[in-house]
């Protein structure tokens, strides 16, 4: 049996069971020894009979014949260490003893996708039985005559209809070397849907799933899907002056504007974010839980920084423990993005470095920066010729600084790329190209470069 196991958003692991566990507990040891998992975690499995929904594996025997989708749910979180944080609103430290039982009535995000980046190969989902049955017969003819299967107006929808599905819990708006690799995957699988004639194959596959795809989308834009909704078209006869439409995610945002966890409402969660500001107002803050209630609020604070456009001392105000060093890092196990570990390997061409005096204002050297990475230098005549003694780092928005005391330089891009994300602030004008080869380059997120950045990466590769 061939297992798809979700670790975690960035940790999906291919294992193959050569002998089948009796239980589910075996299963669970073996997971354990093989892929170094520690204790205290169950199981999901992606169900068929229901539109692949995940449901809690109780017997062995509930698992597809031959390949299965498991996540591992972890029953106890692994706690955090404690650091220090300093902020504007000079937080002395995190307690990550124990989580506060009030803790009881917060649910995670069940919404949010949990593919960490455009999986390659992609892999091709299981259709209805009855499509199953016909491409496994057509699969064989092909493979004898390699005459492909002359395919039917019902079969090519439920095909079509199921890759949609599973394009857009990935990514809502995939580039077209993604689509490409979905109509590939899909041919490779079944060699019968291979189209006749000089080309890849599967050209009209890809033109077929990225209609489908914008169909998919209407729909549920018209169920009042916000991720989609929030790209709408301006229509005929509205006020001038108003944003008829957003740009879409464009930094490799997987969770761009998820819609609210079943259950939840502005209401409920606006009142998870005022006991969030309460924390952080205490002198011993519960890490754990700040966590935990920012994961849970997550939905509400996309749409309110991708709507509503508040400033960044707006937000400040609103969602303080957002501009914590420990709340901007994990940031990619929501938005799965990966960004400290690339910048730690190649040496920085960057921008915006500001020098100053520990003995300047900090209203000196933060005025009319919107965005910006500053240095503070000790302050030694005699040592002008060697190497600055930094000692301090820092993160300006729009003039304030949000992030204070970071250890280096490459961890500073990616706090900055992180908050970025967080607060949904474009790319500063004069330096789009400058972040754009960054992000496409260096770090490999998001899809096709504009023509400059496409140039340079020819050249540097």
């Amino acid at each position: 049996m061939l297992l798809r196991i979700y670790i975690s958003d960035a940790n999906v692991r291919r294992f193959l069971l050569i002998e089948v566990p009796t239980s589910v507990d075996q299963l669970k040891t073996l997971l354990e020894e093989k892929l170094q998992l520690k204790k205290g975690f169950e199981l999901q499995f992606e169900d068929p009979d229901f539109d692949n929904a995940l449901c809690n594996l109780h017997s062995i025997d509930e698992l597809p014949a031959e390949k299965a989708v498991l996540r591992v749910v972890w029953a106890i979180e692994p706690s955090s260490s404690v650091q220090d944080i300093s902020d504007a609103s000079s937080v002395s430290s995190l307690d990550t003893a124990s989580r506060s039982s009030s803790f009881g009535s917060i649910q995670s995000p069940t919404n949010l996708r949990s593919v960490a980046q455009w999986p390659s190969p992609f892999d091709v989902p299981t259709f209805s039985l009855d499509v199953e049955l016909r491409l496994q017969k057509a699969n064989e003819i092909y493979k004898e005559t390699k005459k492909p299967l002359n395919v039917r107006r019902d079969m090519k929808s439920e095909i079509l209809n199921k890759l949609a599905q599973t394009i857009f819990e990935i990514k809502a708006y995939p580039d077209a070397c993604e689509i490409e690799s979905v109509a590939s995957a899909l041919v490779q699988k079944h060699p019968c849907l291979t189209e006749p004639g000089a080309g890849s194959g599967w050209d009209g596959w890809m033109m077929s799933i990225k209609f489908k795809l914008g169909n998919y989308r209407a729909k549920l834009r018209d169920a009042g899907c916000s991720e989609v909704n929030i790209n709408r078209k301006r229509e005929r006869g509205q006020v001038e002056g108003l944003k008829g439409r957003m740009k879409k995610s464009k930094r490799a945002e997987v969770n761009f504007l998820p819609d609210h966890p079943a259950g939840q409402s502005d209401e409920s969660l606006e009142k998870e974010r005022v006991s969030i500001v309460e924390e952080t107002r205490k002198k011993r803050i519960d890490a754990t839980l700040v966590r935990q209630k920012m994961e849970a609020t997550f939905s509400l604070r996309r749409k309110e920084v991708v709507e509503v456009e508040p400033l960044v001392e707006e937000i400040r105000e609103r969602w303080p423990a957002l501009f914590y060093e420990d709340e901007v890092i994990p940031f990619p196990m929501q938005v799965c993005l990966v960004l400290s570990v690339p910048f730690m390997y190649f040496i920085l061409l960057f921008f915006y470095y500001y020098l100053f005096q520990d003995t300047d204002a900090e209203d000196n050297y933060t005025k009319y920066v919107k965005i910006g990475i500053v240095s503070l230098l000790k302050d030694d005549v005699a040592a002008a010729a060697s190497l600055p003694d930094v000692t301090n780092i820092a993160i300006i928005l729009e003039e304030a600084v949000v992030l204070r005391d970071i250890a280096d330089l490459p961890t500073a891009f990616a706090y900055l790329f992180g908050l970025l994300y967080s607060i949904n602030m474009e790319y500063p004008k004069e330096l789009k190209y400058t972040f754009e080869a960054m992000q496409k380059i260096f770090m490999d997120l998001g899809g096709s470069c504009s023509a400059r950045v496409q140039s340079l990466k020819i050249k540097l590769c």
